[in-house]
């Protein structure tokens, strides 16, 4: 189990796949190589006292982990999607972001995410050009939103690459409408103790709303 995971962790990391979600399991995994280990190093009557320590040790991280994650979720991305909720009254609108979850569930506006998890579309732009499709796909189809973790034009990522004409298309047809900071998503709560651990582990990032003009 313990190679599976490394193997599946290398191979995500390669691909570019930077999620939480997507290692959950492989983490559990490797934690097989550390079991084995204490197994193997313990003996006799301490042998409980360490299997109990390497299981609060387990139970500690995933605490401190789920906590962390789940900050980034409720305290900064369902609020944008309440946000944009307000914002857009017409459900049948359309916004581009990263992978789907919290925000368009909660904004209700019909999506494509940046992956093609949801979007046909996107898929067929990727198989198209993999490295420069994302500005073709913008001036193609034209989503009233678009919502980044980047100020665009602004990436070092290749297939979010926009050439000079399409810099200027975009300048031209989408404005900046609002940046939601993940410090403020940090600072949302009360709670001293949950600060500072999100301070240690931010599972939020910033994020840029743009409109079509």
């Amino acid at each position: 189990m313990g190679v599976y995971a490394l193997f599946k962790t290398l191979l995500y990391v390669n691909m570019g796949a930077n999620f939480d979600w997507y290692y959950w399991l492989s983490q559990l995994f490797l934690y097989s190589f550390v079991l084995v280990g204490v197994l193997g190093w313990s003996s006799g009557k301490y042998s409980k006292l360490l299997l109990g320590f390497f299981a609060v040790f387990i139970f500690g991280f995933q605490l401190f982990h789920s906590l962390s994650t789940g900050n980034g979720e409720r305290n900064h991305r369902m609020k944008i999607g309440l946000y944009l909720d307000k914002l857009e009254p017409d459900k049948n609108q359309w916004i581009m972001l990263e992978p789907a979850g919290y925000i368009p569930y909660y904004s209700k506006l019909k999506v494509s995410d940046d992956i093609g998890l949801v979007d046909k579309r996107v898929t067929n732009e990727i198989l198209k050009n993999k490295n420069h499709w994302y500005p073709r796909f913008l001036q193609t189809y034209k989503p009233k939103y678009v919502l980044t973790l980047f100020p665009i034009p602004k990436t070092n990522k290749a297939y979010l690459d926009f050439r000079e004409d399409q810099k200027d298309w975009f300048q031209k047809n989408y404005s900046l409408h609002k940046v939601f900071y993940a410090k403020e998503a940090v600072n949302s709560t009360q709670n001293i103790w949950l600060k500072k651990l999100y301070n240690l582990k931010p599972s939020a990032r910033d994020y840029y709303l743009y409109i079509k003009r």
